[in-house]
């Protein structure tokens, strides 16, 4: 265990994997536990010695969250010399940075130019003056569903809100994270469908980067100087596949692209960013090139997998805090391990299901070998917060795991497994409604 001796409390704000994620940073950093609020007692941080979780629901609406401050999260946060906030979602991040009445003990890790940066087609126009390139893209609005939009490049295409604040939390039939979409048809469907249930900000339209094992996360934090001090890069060797979890990650292990993550940097530090950058890359076999896809201002939700190769993001921001950063020369900076005797797997679901599951890629390849080597852990599998709930827990997300990738995936078993598979579901999940009830969604 690293041992942190400043005088910086992070609080974090949100209950799913990510949650889980920093706590284990925070456990390792300093043996106590993280002091965590959220909307919703989600799965991944019940029944832990990582976590002191406070629900409060509707948190991350606006009119909840600051009645939440003034109600006794304010109280608790000038309890301590200085404390951190850290949103682990989009809506927390947002909540955090806007709110007017933090007192003077409080640090905020965000970027100045924090709507540009997440909203996508303004990421892409930053990008057009870098060495960094978007995949290929236009811009939707409202008044495309006036008329008949049509693709400019070939299907299947991606349409993704730009602003994923306030598309996250919306709920309706055939509501996706993003749409992998064949024909106009779908596009216009799909967009004024969005627009009746209420949307208001722009889509983009983008060319599908096509390819299995292509997809790669770059992580990043730039202190309140402007300058990067922890930098990790993974290759991403499996996805999830059910609608609602379009986007994000179930396997990854580390990657050196050292021509990539200077001109990242690069990128970073000249617009004058601060905070944590989550950028998503796809490698286009086309082109020959990576291709941004979006820039997220907060931990991605797999964020322990850098902490398992070297980077622990907290200890990075308790670290800048305490502005101890400031003697440190400009270009000192943390990075995952890379070489291929040290770096271990990370991974949402289980073994069996990865194997089973994954694309066939060079990915797949180096994360099986990881795995005959037992070079890799599991993301709410934690030996020093084991206990019989986490088991059980544990066992339901398995099971849950199974059905959602037999469900959604590319890789379909007999029949007659089949039949098992959905009567093991059927009973784990009717228990669960009696029971415990873990939830895993947001």
């Amino acid at each position: 265990m690293t041992e942190y001796a400043g005088n910086t409390v992070p609080f974090f704000f949100g209950t799913d994997e990510n949650a889980y994620g920093v706590a284990r940073m925070y456990y390792d950093l300093t043996g106590q536990k993280a002091i965590i609020y959220g909307a919703k007692n989600l799965s991944a941080t019940r029944f832990s010695k990582f976590t002191d979780v406070t629900v409060i629901p509707h948190l991350s609406q606006t009119v909840a969250f600051a009645k939440a401050m003034q109600n006794g999260i304010l109280d608790r946060i000038m309890s301590f010399k200085r404390v951190v906030l850290i949103g682990l979602g989009d809506a927390y991040a947002k909540l955090i940075r806007e709110y007017a009445y933090f007192p003077d003990n409080v640090v905020r890790p965000y970027p100045e130019m924090f709507e540009q940066v997440t909203d996508k087609a303004c990421f892409y126009q930053l990008l057009e003056k870098t060495e960094l390139n978007p995949a290929e893209y236009i811009e939707l609005s409202k008044n495309d569903t006036e008329r008949d939009a049509k693709s400019p490049f070939p299907f299947p295409v991606m349409l993704k809100a730009t602003d994923s604040v306030s598309w996250g939390p919306m709920k309706y039939p055939d509501h996706r994270k993003d749409y992998v979409l064949n024909s106009n048809e779908e596009i216009n469907h799909f967009l004024r469908l969005a627009y009746h249930q209420g949307y208001q900000r722009n889509f983009v339209l983008q060319r599908f980067v096509a390819g299995e094992g292509q997809e790669y996360t770059f992580s990043a934090y730039v202190d309140q100087h402007h300058h990067v001090r922890g930098m990790a890069l993974g290759h991403v060797a499996l996805e999830d596949h059910t609608p609602w979890g379009i986007g994000n990650h179930d396997a990854i292990f580390p990657v050196q692209e050292s021509e990539l993550t200077d001109k990242i940097c690069q990128f970073l530090e000249d617009i004058d960013y601060t905070g944590i950058a989550n950028i998503v890359f796809r490698y286009d076999q086309k082109t020959q090139q990576f291709l941004a896809l979006e820039l997220n201002a907060r931990l991605e939700r797999c964020s322990y997998w850098s902490a398992l190769n070297g980077v622990n993001w907290v200890e990075l921001m308790l670290k800048d805090a305490d502005d101890e950063f400031a003697n440190v020369p400009d270009d000192e900076m943390t990075k995952v391990m890379t070489q291929p005797d040290q770096i271990t797997l990370w991974l949402q679901v289980s073994p069996r299901v990865f194997k089973r599951y994954a694309p066939d890629s060079p990915a797949k390849n180096v994360a099986v070998n990881l795995i005959r080597q037992r070079r890799w852990r599991y993301g709410f599998k934690d030996k020093r917060d084991w206990n019989p709930q986490r088991a059980r827990m544990y066992h339901f997300i398995h099971v849950s795991n199974r059905y959602h990738y037999e469900t959604w995936g590319n890789v379909k078993v007999n029949p007659v497994v089949r039949f098992f598979q959905l009567t093991r579901w059927a009973i784990v999940r009717t228990i669960n409604k009696i029971g415990p009830k873990y939830s895993l969604m947001n």
